[in-house]
């Protein structure tokens, strides 16, 4: 899933790190871990544009013009997640079924993106 350059799997697994450590220590912190969870997601999908394709976007728009034109598979998870990263660092608190969504829709970019040529 990631390419050989390392720097993006490397703050993947820190994210999913703290957001392990955030589960485990303080429950309180959904709206950080569903944030940790979006930007390793984001890690991901910059590994793959990395490895598949030699594009690295400037920001998020590039990233997600990306997502819809060249990994379409992922094109609804990405986005929820996006949403929902979104809603917890501004909009409003976020519920536990929320960052339960959020961990279903990185699960399914991984998956997919592991599978993907």
């Amino acid at each position: 899933m990631f390419s050989q350059s390392g720097g993006h799997r490397k703050q993947c697994l820190h994210n999913e790190n703290v957001q392990t450590y955030l589960s485990l220590k303080n429950p309180n912190f959904i709206d950080w871990e569903i944030t940790t969870i979006f930007y390793a997601s984001l890690q991901v999908v910059d590994d793959y544009l990395l490895s598949n394709h030699s594009l690295i976007p400037a920001n998020h728009f590039e990233r997600i013009r990306h997502v819809r034109n060249l990994i379409p598979t992922i094109r609804s998870d990405y986005n929820n997640l996006k949403m929902l990263s979104e809603k917890a660092r501004y909009i409003s608190a976020v519920l536990p079924p929320e960052l339960t969504a959020a961990k279903q829709y990185y699960g399914n970019i991984k998956n997919a993106l592991q599978v993907l040529p």
